[in-house]
């Protein structure tokens, strides 16, 4: 599959850790996300590694936030699903990088 995509077997185990963890992230019951998003799932939705430095995964966390903010978004003249689903993935991307924060003490 990475031959095909043309991609390297590094970048496509992040894509699927990170897709594994979304997708258990979501499916946590309503009010209990901040609390139910493991330590290693809040690696795999920033697509970092425990090991890298803070400012490694500073920087991936504002890369995703810009990437998947509604405000930058809505210039774009997305439709309102879109925008629900952004402001969905900003939480998510907030709150993971919130339970590394509170692990590592920065």
């Amino acid at each position: 599959v990475c031959r095909q995509l043309g991609v390297p077997e590094i970048i496509f185990r992040r894509m699927v850790e990170r897709a594994r963890a979304e997708r258990h992230y979501a499916g946590a019951p309503p009010g209990e996300a901040a609390r139910a998003i493991s330590l290693e799932d809040a690696y795999a939705i920033l697509g970092v590694r425990p090991g890298d430095p803070p400012d490694a995964i500073r920087k991936a966390y504002r890369r995703l936030l810009s990437q998947h903010h509604p405000d930058k978004l809505v210039s774009k003249g997305l439709p309102d699903e879109m925008m629900r689903l952004a402001s969905q993935k900003t939480h998510e991307i907030r709150q993971a990088y919130e339970r590394i924060r509170a692990a590592h003490g920065f």
